[in-house]
């Protein structure tokens, strides 16, 4: 029932009273049976209001706006929440602390009660609050939702079978225009009239034919027409690189090893389907397959939640099976993504003229030839203008109309035509292109002679399962063309797919890959080799066949017309042949065909359709239809894939996983954003260079993009050429032939001359020559500035223990109730104090401290400057980081000698007044006076150019800092002698500080504690041997390289055989390697032992390379350790955090190496954090 109306008493409610007894007067007796009015009658759940007169209505609608209070506060906070919401409320988004939405509430809840206002308000609110979540949810939680399965089945959660490999094709447009089959033209006279290749005509925009090879994988991702029910697809709807693993559970089998390290056979993928496809296509295919063997191995090794067992554990099947399964899918999605990285992205029509693009988007929209790395970005969460979501992780279906326009057969290359000429003829020897019927194809197709397993060499009687299985498709043959061919599996369709070969190719019988020379061949081949232009009459004769069949495909699919396609795009229909395709010939030739234009098929109209021109956004030049609705799929294809969007996470990739897939939207990794040259470095580094344009280019021929990259005044940076391979590595780990190589620097010279160049307009500094007067020149004049007496080294020895002393003070916080305290040693303290001292003593760099606000970069960012120009130097041996980091180094070697040749000017006393300036905005920003930095000025006394004198200099910066705190180092790690000064490597402090504060080494801690109270020179002599044996025990660098200049025999010692080098080679010198000799440390070499002779140490170089820092360490280091150990009861802290986070790989075979993980996810050579703790 209704609320019983209330007596009110004040004056005001006395005439609201009153006025309501008027209105009750007024009414009718209720009619009701049971005495009641609807109001009184109705239920208490409806909250329907008691009926009252209008001066009552008024008086407590006025009492009521008194008691609300003013709707809206029109106060500056309110304005300031309104425009932050008009400007970032589609972008960025809301700032809450302008607390707009509790503004809402306010308002709605101070509107007269049911009013209309107070009502549309209260519904837009809860529009907006619903449109915040997706309803239902996208995606589960749980590892059946986690990972994509072997045939893309739930995808989508909510219908599983949407886009799972076996379902029937979408149909996307309604056919309405009824033409008779009877009516249609011959598939052969189409061919004839409409497709025959006349002549040659080279793709416009110089896009090469590795571009095509690479469209092979995505369009046979997609499509795999069933032979029996042609309206089946059996692979999935989803760009999930199915040729690679396999359309099912027992394709995806046949392809794993299956032995707990989620790895694939090497070189080895599950589409037979592939190996009738020129070889470019399987060879682009077998990098893929590598890559993913290269994450599912950096997995394993990084191991980021300790899960993983390695070895993995052979002794326990279940456990060995599910660390396979979850090593397998966690970097399954990573290598499909890199393929949506390279094509999807650059594969979306972002046409760019006139210049030359990269990879496949890059390449089919053309804006990589201008330099400009935008790509369209479907993948984003976007909101509509109503705050609704955007769907995308719904699924995907693949449409009959979409199989058809993927097939590309006009820009089949020249070579590639012949290839597939060479194939057919094996198939149907002697017999002429335009007399093989379709059903002559089919028949004849199961009794190919194709190439060679291991098990069969010769290859003359082995069918490929797709001969007679095939879906045939791609560069040679589309991906659904066949219809019904059938025969038993035998031959290579019986082997394993880890037997099969190509193109002549043979397996090494140890790792069963291809030779990465003969891979590479096959590749830059493909980028040179220039493909045909999307035109009609452009299909090679060979294809005659091949098109028929898809003719007569898409007829028994019932598919629309050309016009009724365009009008489902929203595309304006052609009125006229002439206007579809303006060439007369062809326009005749199609109406003689059709009559009609509404009459004009679907694939021949693609097919033979006017195409466009290079121009901006303009780079593929298919097609005008095709060209459209290429980017339609595109987005409804990676945008639909959950896999791709909302479970595209860190947690179901690993965050290195996640990081390593990231796209880069900008032009520093020298590709102007392209991602193919990442997969070709990566996987075959030794056969490109880190700035071939064969590998950061590959989709354009070499003539079309060296053209574009002189246009826009780049083409000195690339290497043009084709690449050449690289020397091999030959690794030297006994402690006798690390020695000799090291000092025989007139035969094994150092390999880093070129960066070094590269940071110093052409000079370099002395740590990159062999040549020994010029060597000792630099090197002696840095070492008289740097020590010019034993007061100098002392001096270092002090700043070092203060500073450490000081950053422990001021980085350490207190834990909560607890008398400890906790600081990250590594980040906070031994990261920086070099980066200190260097400021202050070397460069005169402008930090940024509480010390000093005015500086210019904060402690981190100085220190990341050395880390940059150290790994440049000495880390650049993987070419797929080689552009990245070059262009790195060299910004931060132009910020630094700025500073140190401001500082020498200065300290010359140089009166122009733009030196003056100078030298007052540096002395402002650094905190310091000019005749406050000795090394500088006894560097400026010597006479020498400015310039040659900020060179050296840098290589002091270089080899002291990024070095002191870091350890080990990175894959193809060479980190040479440092011979500079180098106190940084040579005293590896956090390396030394986490060997020592281990448990295991709880003995040698203990004593080292004693030394550090003792504080006696015999005790800093003994902490001294401590020191050096950690960097034995604990190498920071694994190894150096060195260039062989003339044939040599290196002696091992030992009793072992010389290893005989050639000119030309690479040595690897295995430091830590050396440093477990067995001949020189004894019977167990991992014994500490701190007497052990200094010269037995290879670490500091040997010979005229002989790092100059042997003397820093002995000044500097007893300091830094008596820093940090003389903390009262000094110990990790609880969990990871107290660790560095590393993991290990082994280098060249044998030597056992470490890379770490810092907090962005990044594997570097450099650890970047620790925790310790201790009591106070």
């Amino acid at each position: 029932m209704s609320q019983p109306r209330q007596a009110p008493s004040s004056f005001l409610n006395k005439i609201k009273n009153a006025s309501d007894l008027l209105h009750l007067s007024s009414e009718s007796l209720p009619k009701a049976p049971d005495g009641l009015t609807d109001t009184e009658a109705a239920p208490t759940a409806l909250n329907k209001p008691a009926d009252h007169g209008v001066v009552y209505k008024l008086i407590d609608d006025i009492q009521g706006a008194i008691q609300r209070g003013v709707p809206v506060e029109l106060n500056e906070q309110t304005v300031l929440a309104v425009v932050d919401a008009l400007r970032h409320g589609k972008t960025v988004g809301v700032d809450d602390r302008y607390m707009l939405l509790e503004k809402l509430f306010t308002l709605a809840a101070r509107l007269p009660p049911g009013s209309n206002v107070q009502s549309k308000l209260e519904n837009a609110m809860v529009e907006f609050l619903w449109h915040d979540l997706p309803h239902p949810p996208v995606t589960y939680l749980g590892k059946k939702y986690a990972h994509r399965t072997a045939d893309g089945s739930f995808n989508n959660i909510y219908l599983p079978d949407l886009g799972k490999a076996g379902m029937p094709y979408a149909r996307s447009v309604q056919a309405k225009n009824p033409i008779p089959y009877s009516s249609l033209p011959d598939p052969g006279m189409i061919f004839d009239y409409l497709l025959r290749r006349d002549g040659s005509v080279p793709h416009p925009s110089g896009i090469s034919s590795l571009l095509f090879a690479f469209a092979n994988i995505i369009i046979h991702s997609l499509f795999k027409t069933d032979e029996r029910t042609v309206s089946i697809n059996n692979t999935s709807s989803y760009l999930d690189l199915s040729p690679l693993y396999g359309d099912s559970e027992a394709a995806q089998k046949s392809v794993r090893v299956s032995d707990g390290r989620g790895l694939l056979f090497e070189d080895t993928f599950a589409d037979s389907r592939l190996l009738l496809m020129p070889p470019s296509t399987p060879a682009l295919l077998i990098i893929f397959s590598r890559n993913h063997n290269y994450i599912a191995t950096k997995l394993l090794q990084i191991n980021e939640q300790g899960t993983y067992r390695n070895p993995p554990p052979t002794n326990d099947l279940a456990a060995l099976i599910t660390q396979d399964d979850e090593i397998f899918n966690k970097a399954r999605p990573s290598t499909p993504f890199l393929l949506l990285f390279v094509s999807d992205w650059d594969a979306v029509e972002r046409h760019v003229s006139s210049t030359a693009d990269t990879s496949y988007i890059g390449a089919i929209l053309g804006l990589s030839k201008t330099g400009n790395p935008w790509r369209l970005d479907p993948l984003e969460e976007l909101r509509g203008k109503g705050h609704e979501l955007l769907e995308r992780g719904r699924g995907n279906a693949v449409s009959v109309e979409f199989n058809l326009l993927y097939r590309w057969h006009a820009t089949i290359s020249a070579p590639d035509a012949a290839w597939t000429e060479d194939l057919m003829q094996k198939i149907f020897p002697g017999t002429p292109w335009d007399s093989i019927t379709t059903t002559e194809f089919r028949q004849r197709f199961q009794r190919p002679c194709f190439g060679a397993t291991a098990a069969s060499p010769k290859g003359a009687d082995v069918p490929p399962a797709a001969f007679m299985r095939p879906n045939l498709g791609g560069g040679v043959f589309n991906s659904s063309t066949t219809g019904t061919v059938r025969g038993s599996p035998s031959g290579l369709s019986a082997a394993p797919p880890s037997t099969w070969t190509f193109n002549g190719l043979r397996r090494d019988l140890q790792t069963g890959r291809f030779d990465d020379s003969a891979l590479a061949n096959i590749l830059q081949n493909g980028t040179e080799a220039v493909a045909q232009a999307f035109r009609a009459r452009g299909t090679p004769d060979v294809m005659r066949v091949v098109e028929m069949l898809a003719i007569e495909q898409s007829r028994s699919w019932g598919v629309c017309t050309l016009n009724e396609f365009r009008q489902f795009l929203g595309l304006k229909a052609y009125a006229t042949f002439e206007e579809w395709n303006p060439n007369p010939e062809i326009a005749n030739a199609a109406r003689a065909l059709y009559s009609h234009i509404d009459r004009l098929e679907l694939y021949v109209g693609m097919q033979a359709e006017d195409s466009k021109k290079p121009g901006p956004g303009a780079g593929l030049c298919p097609g005008y239809t095709i060209s459209r609705a290429i980017l339609a799929d595109a987005v409804a294809l990676i945008r639909g894939d959950r896999f791709y969007t909302t479970d595209f996470t860190p947690y179901n990739l690993s965050a290195w996983g996640f990081q390593d897939c990231a796209m880069d939207k900008t032009d520093a990794n020298g590709a102007f954003g392209g991602g193919i040259g990442k997969l070709l470095l990566r996987n075959l580094p030794s056969n490109y260079s880190y700035n071939s344009t064969y590998a950061l280019f590959p989709f354009y021929t070499p003539k079309t993009i060296s053209s574009a990259l002189q246009a826009l005044g780049l083409d000195s940076q690339y290497a043009l050429d084709r690449p050449i391979k690289t020397p091999r590595v030959i690794s030297v780990n006994s402690w006798a032939g690390v020695t000799a190589v090291l000092k025989d620097y007139r035969t094994f010279n150092v390999k880093y001359g070129d960066a070094v160049r590269a940071l110093t307009n052409g000079y370099g500094f002395f740590i990159a020559w062999d040549a020994p007067p010029a060597h000792i020149a630099d090197r002696d004049l840095i070492q008289k500035a740097l020590f010019p007496d034993q007061n100098a080294l002392l001096g270092y020895g002090t700043f070092y223990g203060q500073m450490t002393s000081q950053l422990i003070r001021e980085k350490s916080f207190s834990l909560v109730g607890q008398a400890l305290r906790s600081i990250d040693i590594v980040q906070e303290v031994l990261n920086l104090v070099p980066v200190h001292w260097i400021s202050h003593h070397i460069a005169g760099i402008p930090m940024k401290t509480k010390a000093n606000p005015n500086g210019a970069y904060t402690e981190q960012e100085v220190y990341q400057f050395m880390e940059t120009v150290f790994s440049f130097i000495f880390l650049d041996l993987h070419p797929e980081t080689g552009w990245i980091l070059r262009t790195n180094a060299q910004k931060v070697a132009t910020i630094i000698l700025t500073y140190v040749q401001g500082h020498i000017n200065a300290l010359r006393g140089r009166t122009n007044i733009d030196s003056q300036i100078k030298g007052a905005a540096l002395n402002y920003l650094s905190g310091e006076k000019k005749d406050e930095y000795p090394f500088l000025r006894r560097l400026a006394e010597s006479g020498r150019p400015t310039d040659i004198l900020s060179y050296n200099v840098l290589g002091v910066i270089v080899t002291s800092s990024a070095n002191y705190a870091q350890s080990d180092y990175s894959f193809h790690i060479i980190i040479d002698e440092w011979e500079l000064m180098d106190p940084l490597r040579c005293i590896a402090a956090a390396q030394i500080v986490n060997f020592y504060i281990d448990d295991a080494r709880a003995k040698e801690r203990a004593e080292i504690i004693m030394l550090v109270k003792q504080n006696t020179p015999e005790g800093n002599a003994r902490l001294q041997g401590y020191v050096l044996e950690a960097m034995r025990l604990d190498p920071q660098i694994p190894g150096l390289f060195r260039s062989v200049i003339a044939d040599a025999d290196i002696q091992q010692g030992s009793g072992m055989s010389p290893i005989k080098v050639q000119k030309g080679d690479s040595i690897f010198v295995s430091i830590r390697d050396a440093g477990f000799d067995r001949a020189i440390f004894g019977p167990d070499p991992t014994v500490v032992d701190p007497t052990r002779p200094i010269h037995y140490y290879t670490m500091f170089g040997v010979g005229m390379h002989e790092c100059l820092g042997r003397w820093f360490v002995q000044a500097t280091m007893p300091h830094v350790i008596r820093s940090v150990f003389s903390l009262k009861n000094i110990r990790r802290a609880p969990g990871q955090a107290g660790k560095l986070n590393r993991f290990d790989y082994t280098l060249f075979g044998s030597t056992p190496a470490s890379m770490f993980m810092d907090s962005r996810a990044d594997v570097t050579p450099w650890p970047s954090s620790m925790t310790l703790l201790y009591d106070v």
